[in-house]
């Protein structure tokens, strides 16, 4: 037979080793606790994480369909301004040759008025030597200037 001390020490290891297991037990039970609080943490955190993911996805791509069309846009203005500059150029060749094309017709008019000018005066020149000779020669008839006579005629 095992001696009643021996026994005693043996059953209070025993309660001992039990006490520990407990312990043990209960540590490993708040440790579950504490382990699935944070999994739920987490899985909410994550879940979060992927809402605004999500989120942050669509403003993304709202982004960027803003972008192609103000892209779009800024095409589509630059290619009128590309007409614009080139109906400009168009119309100032035109004001250019306008302008060629007074100057031109302002040089064939002083021309034409230099040579009408000419032609007065030398019509105007031609008309006192026909008076002088008429005048002078005495071929504006009787009674007529060269004659000394006042009558008409």
């Amino acid at each position: 037979a095992v001696p009643r001390e021996e026994m005693d020490s043996i059953l209070q290891e025993n309660k001992t080793i039990r006490e520990q297991l407990r312990a043990m037990e209960n540590l490993n039970f708040q440790i579950r606790a504490e382990a699935q609080t944070e999994r739920t943490a987490l899985g909410e955190s994550n879940v979060g994480l992927q809402t605004r993911l999500h989120e942050t996805e669509g403003l993304a791509v709202a982004q960027k369909d803003q972008s192609k069309a103000l892209y779009d846009q800024v095409q589509t203005l630059q290619g009128r301004v590309s007409q614009l500059e080139q109906a400009l150029a168009e119309r100032d060749a035109r004001s250019q040759q306008q302008v060629a094309r007074i100057a031109q017709l302002e040089g064939s008019l002083r021309a034409a008025e230099e040579a009408h000018r000419r032609e007065v005066d030398g019509l105007h020149l031609r008309y006192q030597q026909e008076i002088f000779m008429i005048r002078h020669l005495g071929l504006d008839g009787p009674g007529g200037p060269s004659s000394g006579s006042m009558a008409p005629g």
